[in-house]
């Protein structure tokens, strides 16, 4: 069920109507918004510290644009008022008390794949629409602890997209839509986690990844998503159908919010890059852009000749895309997936949204060949471990495009399976070898829909990475682009 804002919220914005319609008492508030809104978490603690605002009136802002926007790019699940009125007020009183942690105040989102207390927990299907957990997830769990406020369960493909849906994004929620243009995808299965950062809804968002379900997102959105290494941040309460891929990432205004919210999960103190970062080795697939459609091409070259103005040692290097990566991670997907679903998918009256997508599971539950399947797929898991290997020998992060295309329409159909390019490549290798990436907003193509460039790292590279994507924004403005005016 989808809420509304909190009627004293909106009471304070519309009680009085002034000549023309506008809400004269909103004026004040209005300006209130607007220094909020588009903010990066930073920002918002430096405005809570001084205390310019407060958490409470944070969250009211959020709520207000979450009610109004949300619905509009089937981005929200739930809003969880309530709880997010107790944590900002417990917040507050945090803030005047003694010196706050960054996130303390800061509203942020999840998807639905994450339990939260209390909350409804769908995975985007109908099938679950009524299922309550009384613990949060983990992460939750440890954002909590630093003062975060959250504020809303965010929309997800169903189960996460697993299985072969007849068109990308079938959801309980509807079909995410993309803020730049909303006859565009937002992207999977993470959408909304990123349709909220992008409208300024939210200055981060949780989501999960898979096989690319937080930097596709991202991408198509024109945000800052982060992939960690594999099993660096908690999965404890999120839903995990493919353990041998399964990630919690960070979808955020900038690289350097995502490293925050990866230091109050984890614990990290980052390690201070800035003096290194004239050493780093930045590998590039030099074939790439040639694959790349030409009406991206122009934004993604000037965004790569601003990483060489600022890392003067570049690399070229090849990938090997002949180990059958894509076949491989939707087999792993498909069958783990199947198998820890088997009791839902078994009964006669489960349904879901999409009826292509149920048949493939259910036909993946009864295969006779599951067990040659996994080791099969084990084979290129294996041989992407060693292809990182051999680049990172090299070079110390690799550069690429994050997606080959923009943003498809909502109407599109799923693409059908084609020899993977130089981009495809990376997205299933780094998924199969569990190695760190952070994507970045690096223009508009000339459709006016974002593009992005992708940093990839050794395992256990992530705070380089982040560092690195942070330095590249100090330098650019590009994560600074907003979609069109509503």
């Amino acid at each position: 069920m989808l809420l509304s804002a909190p009627r004293a919220a909106v009471d304070r914005a519309v009680d009085w109507m002034g000549p023309l319609g506008v809400p004269i008492c909103l004026v004040p508030y209005k300006m209130m918004e607007i220094a909020i809104r588009y903010s990066t978490a930073n920002e918002l603690a430096a405005l809570l510290r001084d205390r310019s605002v407060s958490a409470v009136e944070m969250l009211e802002s959020s709520l207000i644009l979450l009610t109004e926007l949300g619905p509009r790019y089937n981005a929200l699940a739930n809003l969880l008022s309530e709880r997010a009125y107790d944590d900002a007020r417990a917040a507050d009183i945090r803030l005047s008390q003694r010196d706050p942690t960054t996130l303390c105040g800061i509203p942020y989102g999840v998807k639905d794949a994450f339990s939260a207390r209390g909350a409804p927990t769908t995975w985007g299907a109908a099938a679950f629409s009524e299922r309550v957990f009384d613990r949060d997830a983990t992460a939750i769990r440890r954002l909590t602890k630093s003062g975060a406020v959250l504020t809303a369960k965010l929309s997800m493909s169903e189960l996460g997209g697993l299985g072969q849906a007849s068109r990308a994004g079938a959801s309980l929620h509807g079909q995410a839509r993309n803020p730049w243009n909303p006859s565009r995808y937002a992207g999977g299965s993470s959408g909304g986690s990123a349709v909220v950062v992008a409208t300024g809804a939210l200055p981060f968002s949780l989501g999960t990844e898979t096989s690319g379900s937080v930097l596709g997102p991202a991408a198509y959105c024109g945000v800052t998503g982060y992939r960690p290494t594999l099993g660096t941040i908690p999965r404890g309460g999120v839903m995990t159908l493919a353990p041998s891929l399964d990630k919690v990432g960070v979808i955020a205004r900038s690289a350097d919010d995502c490293a925050i919210v990866r230091e109050a999960i984890t614990s990290r103190t980052p390690h201070q890059y800035r003096d290194e970062l004239g050493c780093v080795r930045v590998g590039v697939v030099d074939r790439e852009l040639a694959e790349i459609p030409h009406t991206m091409v122009r934004a993604l070259t000037t965004g790569i000749e601003e990483f060489r103005r600022i890392f003067s040692t570049f690399v070229s290097v090849d990938v090997d895309g002949t180990f059958g990566y894509t076949d491989a991670i939707e087999t792993l997907e498909l069958i783990e997936g199947a198998k820890a679903l088997k009791q839902e998918l078994d009964r006669p009256d489960f349904d879901m949204t999409d009826s292509q997508q149920l048949e493939s599971l259910r036909a993946a539950t009864h295969t006779s060949t599951k067990v040659e399947s996994l080791k099969a797929a084990r084979v290129p898991m294996r041989a992407a471990q060693q292809m990182f290997r051999s680049l990172f020998s090299r070079v110390d992060i690799l550069l690429s495009v994050t997606r080959p295309r923009v943003a498809p329409l909502l109407s599109s159909p799923r693409p059908k399976g084609s020899s993977p390019g130089v981009t495809e490549v990376l997205r299933t290798a780094g998924n199969l070898a569990g190695v760190p990436a952070v994507t970045l907003p690096s223009g508009l193509s000339r459709e006016g829909l974002p593009v992005a460039l992708q940093l990839l790292g050794p395992r256990g590279s992530d705070g380089l990475l982040l560092a690195v994507g942070a330095a590249y924004q100090r330098s650019t403005a590009y994560h600074l682009l907003r979609p069109p005016a509503e």
